[in-house]
C-alpha cells in the first residue's frame, strides 16, 4: 500500500485530492511539522494483523474452563 504524507496546515485546502487517493488505496498520514497526527485509509482497507504482538499479555485463571456455579445461571 502506498503512503502519502500531508502537512495538516494544508490538508483542508486539498481534501478532495486526499479522499481520491484514499479511495485508490493510498494511505494518507497527516503530519504537523513532521510529527504524525493521524492515518487516513479506506474503510475497505485490509487490517494488518501482527501474529504474537501481545503474546504473554493476557492471563487466564487456573479454573477458567471449569463449569460456572448453579447460582450464576439462576441469577442469584
Amino acid at each position: 500500500m502506498a503512503i502519502e504524507t500531508v502537512d495538516i496546515k494544508i490538508a483542508g485546502k486539498e481534501i478532495a485530492r486526499w479522499v481520491k487517493l484514499i479511495q485508490q488505496g493510498v494511505e494518507v498520514v497527516l503530519v504537523d511539522d513532521d510529527k504524525p497526527l493521524a492515518r487516513l485509509l479506506s474503510v475497505d482497507a485490509p487490517v494488518r494483523r501482527v501474529p504474537g504482538l501481545n503474546r504473554g499479555e493476557i492471563k487466564a485463571s487456573d479454573d477458567f474452563d471449569e463449569p460456572l456455579p448453579e447460582a450464576f445461571w439462576l441469577g442469584e
